[in-house]
Parts: C-alpha cells; structure tokens; sequence
C-alpha cells in the first residue's frame, strides 16, 4: 500500500512538472492577475476583419481595418464590396470621423461620436482593452472565465463583452470572435488577421 502511495505521488509530480512547462510555453492574453495581463498583453496591434452592428437605427455589417496605440487610434469601415463608408481617429481626447461627400465630424471621444452620427457606438477607447482580453484600467469591471481558464465574459463601463472563439497566434492566445453588447446595440467583430506593432507596454 505504500509503495502504491508512492507511485501516485511520483505521477502526482510529474503531472504538475509537466503542466507548469505547458503553461510556461503559451502565454494568455487574460492573466488573472490584472497588472501582470497588462504587463504582458496590453500593446499596439493592427487588426483586420469583419463586423456587424444592430442598433435601434437599424443594421450595417462590413468590415473593418484598425490600427490600435495607446495614444492614438484609426479605424476603417468598408463595405462587403469594398467601400469606404467611414473612417474614425482619435488622439489627444479629440475623435474624428470622415464619410464620403461630409465635412468631417469631430467630438470628444469615438464613443459620442459614432453614436452621434452614425446612430449607434463604438467604443473605441475600452475596445483598444477588451479586444486583448483585458480590462480598460480607471473602472471597474467583472470577469468570468470558462472552463479551460480562458475568458468568456467582461462587464465595463456598461458594456458586455462576449468572447465566443480564441485562438493561437505566436505562442499566444488572441480572441478571434466576440459580441458586445449595451442596452440594445449589439457589435459583432471576427478577426481575420492581426499583427502587433510594438513590444508589450509596461
């Protein structure tokens, strides 16, 4: 009997020896541990894919190319065939917004500005967060993962962020497809492609 004990207790070991190489080899956008998901994850990407957005005002689906840095932000709709049908920035706490035959648009965030004009939000700020799997630093949120440990829902600033399918890019887990929704607008966003454009932030 002790020697049985023994040899669980060896395999027991072995077990976890394997799992923390496992874990060391792959690293997770969404560390439960919030400054040490910021410290990895939390840098400057360039995304392109597809979105669908339902609002009150009605439907839109296209898709979508963005460029994401702390400090600044450019975010491309185009539609299924390729037409530009806006284009938001947004640096220094001032967002503009172009569409084709307008005067351009500008307001003190993205999130005021789509909802303004385009009659529905785009949460441009906490997005450059969530979209990492993160949450946007300064307010509260609520995370609950699944259970293979990765994230599965976010609450912030009243929005819901659904994470519907991850997957790996360069030894690290991205999200390929979420939902968000606030009251009744609902974004859908699938990425093709992304590509990080800097080292993670500190």
């Amino acid at each position: 009997m002790k020697k049985i004990h023994n040899v669980l207790k060896q395999l027991l070991g072995l077990s976890t020896l394997l799992w923390i190489a496992a874990c060391s080899t792959q690293t997770w956008l969404h560390s439960s541990d919030y400054a040490q998901g910021q410290a990895l994850s939390n840098r400057d990407f360039m995304l392109q894919g597809r979105i669908f957005v339902r609002s009150e005002q009605g439907g839109i689906s296209g898709k979508v190319e963005w460029v994401s840095r702390l400090d600044a932000q450019l975010m491309t709709l185009t539609s299924p065939l390729g037409n530009t049908m806006a284009q938001l920035e947004e640096s220094h706490h001032l967002a503009t917004l172009k569409m084709l035959g307008r005067d351009p648009l500008t307001a003190p965030s993205a999130t005021i500005l789509t909802l303004q004009y385009l009659g529905y939000p785009i949460p441009v700020e906490g997005l450059h967060w969530w979209i990492q799997g993160l949450s946007a630093p300064g307010s509260a949120a609520k995370r609950q993962v699944n259970e293979e440990g990765q994230l599965q829902d976010l609450t912030q600033e009243g929005w819901h962020i659904h994470y519907v399918l991850w997957r790996q890019q360069d030894s690290v887990w991205i999200p390929e497809r979420l939902d968000l929704t606030y009251q009744k607008d609902l974004i859908k966003l699938r990425i093709d492609h992304w590509q990080w454009l800097s080292v993670p932030h500190g």
